[in-house]
């Protein structure tokens, strides 16, 4: 019988082909955890990790480029920086003949002599000592307490003072009188420009060299203390030149490409500010020397821009030390002790977050709000802090190179930006210390002209003040001002944005931004202190 007579109900039923379900189970769990491996592979081994690009949006400059093929930020910046100095008009060329070696026992790199053409001083040679730092180092062997001496010693850079009135302001006198390199310093002051090369080469931009920067504010002190004697023994023009010399060199190092050139500069405003009110206070100019100190003033405007230092500066220190950790193990991220081989990141990623980091940085920054800095920090804190929270994504870190590569540079973003908002703060109290200086010696000329302070501020423009002057802290409005007596109280609301009153305690306190003039015309205050008799 051929298969063709055999009923359809008499045939065999093929054999069912049923996989093992060991099988089954091994495959669902060995494919996801073989695609893993090779994700985690992936996403971690250097052999497919995205070479650098070199552009604006990753590495910032293209050129100059280093040996090897990466962004050299030094070169960069020196060549940026010393575009129109010369040896005649860099203010840096003489600081380094006054300074000498060793300003104060700190080291200068010889580097920065030989780059800019000044000789090395001769074995031996004497350096820089400050003031200052000579008092620092007498007062340990003063019967008075070393409380009580660091006081008196702060005394002198703010208020008059005699050389007889006790046994600090003696020696402060005697060491004033044979600090001769002050003239060249304040020589140095009116020249235009700032330069001081980047140093070491080859170093990351982290570790530049800034002992000329440290070492001038030991002549900045010393001409603010010194300000305080002439004024003490009834010289203002002397204590004004050295007060304006004081600005110039502020502004001279607010020139650097910076964050601690910039913190430098707003030093050296306060010192001259704050010694003009007290030059201000106690020997009132007449009318023509107060519109001449004005228009010297008007010339010498605080040049601090937060936007400008983090837009040259700071951006490329953090893009520089992002391409130092390329070439090491990260060790120690945040509160976490982990370690990440390079090739586990994408660094044309992380620093394209970085620039639009700092792109945002300074446009912020070019505004007189600091809260708004502040905000947009505060911000990026708590974002970086949910995304690192986030579990889903927590997951992926081990498998994705762009996740773990997000999650790294918000770490280090976070320790790069972490005290900018007081950096602009810092640069907004300078100007806004320009504005109070130039509507007090305003006021100045117009008492010598009429008598007494006028009643509002309106009275002095547009003859002394083009407009009136604004409250930097407070967006739209004008600083306050109140006649009090036969004087007055000028001030700005400052950074809380409160107007505490201006009292006494607020303005020593910086709750607000100001100060007080009595309209007495003391000659000086004498400092309070006993006098000492020294043992035979």
């Amino acid at each position: 019988m051929t298969d063709a007579a055999i009923p359809n109900t008499q045939r065999e039923a093929p054999p069912s082909r049923r996989f093992p379900l060991g099988w089954v189970l091994a495959a669902v769990v060995v494919l996801p955890l073989g695609l893993a491996l090779v994700a985690y592979v992936y996403s971690t081994s250097k052999h497919f990790a995205p070479a650098l690009v070199i552009s604006r949006e990753t590495t910032y400059i293209t050129e100059p480029l280093t040996p090897e093929g990466l962004p050299d930020y030094v070169a960069y910046l020196n060549q940026r920086m010393s575009q129109g100095v010369t040896p005649e008009n860099n203010a840096a060329v003489l600081l380094l003949r006054a300074l000498g070696p060793r300003p104060d026992g700190e080291p200068i790199n010889p580097e920065v002599f030989r780059l800019l053409g000044v000789p090395w001083p001769e074995e031996g040679a004497e350096s820089y000592v400050s003031v200052w730092r000579q008092l620092e180092l007498l007062s340990h062997n003063e019967p008075l307490a070393a409380e009580q001496m660091e006081k008196l010693r702060e005394e002198l850079l703010y208020r008059p003072w005699r050389s007889e009135e006790n046994c600090l302001t003696v020696q402060a006198a005697r060491l004033l009188k044979k600090q001769s390199r002050l003239g060249l310093v304040v020589q140095a002051s009116r020249r235009r420009r700032f330069f001081v090369p980047v140093v070491p080469r080859g170093k990351p931009l982290l570790e530049a060299d800034f002992s000329v920067l440290q070492a001038i504010r030991g002549p900045i002190r010393d001409l603010s203390m010194r300000a305080m004697w002439h004024l003490g023994h009834g010289r203002p023009q002397q204590a004004w030149e050295d007060l304006l010399a004081v600005k110039r060199l502020g502004i001279l190092t607010g020139q650097h490409w910076s964050l601690v050139g910039m913190l430098i500069h707003v030093a050296a405003q306060g010192f001259a500010c704050r010694g003009i009110v007290q030059l201000l206070e106690h020997s009132p100019p007449d009318e023509a020397t107060a519109l001449k100190w004005l228009r010297q003033w008007r010339q010498h405007r605080s040049q601090a821009s937060f936007a400008r230092v983090v837009d040259e500066g700071e951006r490329l220190v953090a893009l520089d030390s992002l391409l130092q950790l390329r070439s090491s193990n990260l060790k120690g991220l945040g509160d976490q002790e982990i370690r990440i081989s390079p090739g586990a990141l994408d660094w044309n990623l992380m620093m394209r977050k970085f620039n639009f980091r700092y792109d945002q940085l300074v446009a912020f920054g070019q505004f007189n709000d600091p809260h708004a800095l502040e905000q947009v920090l505060l911000d990026w804190q708590q974002q970086a802090r949910k995304r690192e929270n986030n579990r889903w994504l927590s997951l992926l870190v081990p498998f994705s190179r762009a996740v773990r590569s997000e999650l790294v540079s918000n770490v280090l973003l976070g320790m790069y930006v972490t005290a900018l908002d007081a950096a602009k703060v810092a640069e907004l109290r300078a100007r806004q210390w320009d504005l109070l200086i130039e509507t007090t010696l305003a006021l100045a000329a117009y008492r010598a002209r009429h008598g007494k302070y006028p009643e509002k501020l309106d009275a002095l423009v547009p003859e002394l003040l083009p407009k009136l002057p604004a409250d930097l802290f407070a967006p739209g409005k004008t600083l306050t001002y109140r006649r009090e007596r036969d004087g007055y109280v000028l001030y700005s609301v400052y950074k809380d944005g409160v107007d505490d009153g201006g009292d006494k305690r607020k303005l020593d306190l910086l709750m607000d931004l100001g100060f007080r003039i009595s309209g007495i015309g003391r000659d000086r205050l004498p400092l309070v202190a006993p006098k000492v008799k020294k043992e035979p």
